[in-house]
């Protein structure tokens, strides 16, 4: 967490399968300490996965 503390990201996970929650979850602890404007983008083919992350709409 130390090395994200206060410090701006983009993260890119591509083509994601994972729809488990939990790990989601642990996947997002260490992101919140990051700067303000910090960003994620994860894509997936996977509707499941856009809806265990609870995405914006579709594009």
């Amino acid at each position: 967490m130390e090395v994200l503390t206060e410090k701006k990201f983009f993260l890119v996970l591509d083509d994601v399968w994972n729809k488990d929650y939990i790990e989601w979850k642990d996947l997002q602890k260490p992101l919140m300490f990051g700067k303000k404007g910090s960003k994620i983008l994860v894509t997936s083919r996977n509707q499941d996965v856009a809806n265990c992350i609870k995405t914006s709409p579709i594009h």
